[in-house]
Parts: C-alpha cells; sequence; structure tokens
C-alpha cells in the first residue's frame, strides 16, 4: 500500500496582495511551496507526491524541484479555476496509475509547518478509515480562512492533510463533479455531503494556512 501526498498550489493569493503568489514568496531563499512539500518528502512512508499547478507556473515549479533537490514528485500537472477542481483532477490522474487502496493525503501548498506527527496520523487512521480530517477545535466565527465543521455539536477548522482512500475520493468525485450546484468547502465536504463516515486527527495551531500578511509575517519570525 503506498502513501502518496497531492499537494495543491494553483491558488492565485489574491487574498494576500501582490503580484507573486503568496506560495511562490521565499524564506531564508526558500519558496513557502517547496517548504511544505519537504514536509512530506521528509516522511519515509510516504512514497509519491503529486503536485497540481497553476498552468502560468508549471515551468518555474519544475526548476525549483531540481534546484531544491525535491526527488519523490512523480508530476507536476495543470489544475483547475477552483480549489476543487484542481483536487479531483490531481485525484482521477492518481487514480489511473495507482490501487483503489492506496492512500491519498490531499495537502496545501500555503500550510508549511505541518508536523510528521499528523502526516503520520493521517496514515495511521487510515488503517481503518477511508476518510481522515486533520482538524482544531476552533470559533468559526473568528476571522480565518479555515473551513469550518460541526462535529457531535462541537466547531472544529479543518486543516491539511485531507486523507482518504484513493479509490473512495476518486467515486465521490465522479459522483458530485457534474452537478451545477457543487462546490465543496473542501475535499471531507464530499464525505458529508454522502452523509458517511470520517476519523478527525488532532490538528496542531501551528499548523495554519498562510492566508494573509499577518500569517506570513509569523512564518517568517519562527
Amino acid at each position: 500500500m503506498k502513501n502518496i501526498a497531492l499537494i495543491l498550489l494553483g491558488g492565485s493569493g489574491k487574498r494576500f496582495g501582490g503580484e507573486t503568489p503568496k506560495q511562490f514568496i521565499k524564506k531564508n531563499n526558500i519558496p513557502i511551496y517547496i517548504d511544505a512539500i519537504n514536509k512530506y518528502q521528509n516522511v519515509d512512508s510516504i512514497s509519491d507526491i503529486l503536485l497540481v499547478v497553476n498552468k502560468d507556473y508549471i515551468d518555474e515549479v519544475k526548476e525549483d524541484l531540481k534546484t531544491y533537490n525535491i526527488k519523490k514528485v512523480i508530476d507536476v500537472i495543470p489544475g483547475g479555476k477552483e480549489r476543487f477542481i484542481s483536487s479531483y483532477l490531481g485525484i482521477k490522474y492518481l487514480a489511473n496509475l495507482y490501487d483503489k487502496d492506496d492512500n491519498v493525503l490531499i495537502a496545501d501548498a500555503v500550510r508549511p509547518n505541518t508536523s510528521e506527527i499528523i502526516i503520520l496520523a493521517n496514515i495511521f487512521a487510515l488503517m481503518e478509515a477511508k476518510a481522515v480530517l486533520t482538524a482544531i477545535r476552533g470559533n468559526p466565527q473568528k476571522e480565518r480562512i479555515d473551513t469550518a465543521h460541526m462535529i457531535n455539536g462541537i466547531p472544529f477548522l479543518a486543516q491539511t492533510p485531507q486523507s482518504f482512500k484513493l479509490g473512495y475520493i476518486y467515486s465521490l468525485y465522479e459522483e458530485f463533479i457534474n452537478d451545477e450546484n457543487f462546490f465543496p468547502t473542501d475535499d471531507i465536504n464530499l464525505v458529508e455531503l454522502k452523509k458517511d463516515k470520517y476519523v478527525v486527527v488532532e490538528g496542531e495551531e501551528s499548523n495554519y494556512k498562510i492566508t494573509n500578511i499577518g500569517d506570513f509575517e509569523r512564518y517568517m519570525r519562527e
């Protein structure tokens, strides 16, 4: 059984401001997204990584992979206009290469502090579950971009990775993708739409998503 990281870096970074998408901004001469990829590259249990990228940046990303010695990336493919479309395109690509029982960990390219503990906890949870949500308890009324999920009446704020059996998440996307009213908040939302069960892995406050200048300044200080 393989564990594949599907990392999404197709966003334009409009909320962040500036001409350069936030995932390409550098800290210590390393782009944020390379920092995020390395968190998965450095976990032995992760066998392969697929990147879904804004088509205008594919060549730049391929050059960066050489520059920063990223070895586990199997391909760099173009994404869609919306995040869920990029997820679907990545999952569809993987479904044609891997077994339905392999694991896919879907991650943000602007969440550069994901710990090995979180990654391994997701993999461990998939030994029994078909779907895993990384999340922390939080107040959805606060000004955070993380998607809120109510679980047993308690608000949780979603993080990534969100992890799945590959065949399962592919079947869900195939079921919903052509529905004109389909606009999921995140990948685990498909499981909720299906009214299936998923496991929650405890996230970490440090596993925040860089969405604004304050987040970036915090990241630069750390």
